[in-house]
């Protein structure tokens, strides 16, 4: 299971980079950019974090063999 929660993570971050790359060359106009500008961050600041926390593999992993919780709420507890 944990080659699974490693290999979601990184298939995860490539699609986000995908993403970004995606959203730098769209065009349009000047609200649009800025719009699109401020999600870039967004998504790079969650790559960051992605990256930063190796050590979220095994809290998943606990969280989902011994607890019920949602995803969402073992986030909000821990981070």
């Amino acid at each position: 299971m944990r080659k699974d929660v490693k290999k979601a993570r990184v298939l995860t971050i490539r699609r986000l980079t995908r993403h970004i790359g995606k959203l730098k060359s769209k065009k349009g106009s000047e609200d649009s950019k800025l719009k699109n500008q401020k999600r870039v961050e967004r998504l790079i600041e969650e790559i960051h974090a992605m990256k930063v926390m190796p050590s979220l593999v095994n809290l998943i992993l606990e969280t989902v063999i011994f607890r019920t919780k949602s995803f969402v709420c073992f986030l909000q507890l821990h981070y």
